[in-house]
């Protein structure tokens, strides 16, 4: 996260895009968000209600911190719901 706290401050992104659930999606988003930098969530919707896995923990923190929720192409609309 330091690091690429350096490169956003370095280069000043106008939008933070990231895509999968992996721990680096969260945390490059939580860097975005300390930073004001506008983010989009390029899988955003995509689901399993598994809180036990890391990766559902991750999808719905970076939705969460997101300014934008892009779903893919495939992937019925109605499945991205901000909670709140």
């Amino acid at each position: 996260m330091m690091e690429y706290e350096k490169i956003c401050l370095a280069s000043r992104p106008g939008l933070d895009r990231r895509g999968r659930d992996v721990n680096s999606t969260l945390a490059c988003a939580l860097v975005g968000a300390k930073l004001l930098i506008p983010a989009a969530h390029l899988e955003a919707g995509l689901r399993s209600g598994e809180r036990r896995m890391a990766e559902e923990i991750n999808r719905v923190a970076t939705d969460a911190v997101a300014d934008s929720l892009w779903i893919p192409p495939d992937s019925p609309g109605k499945r991205v719901k901000r909670p709140h």
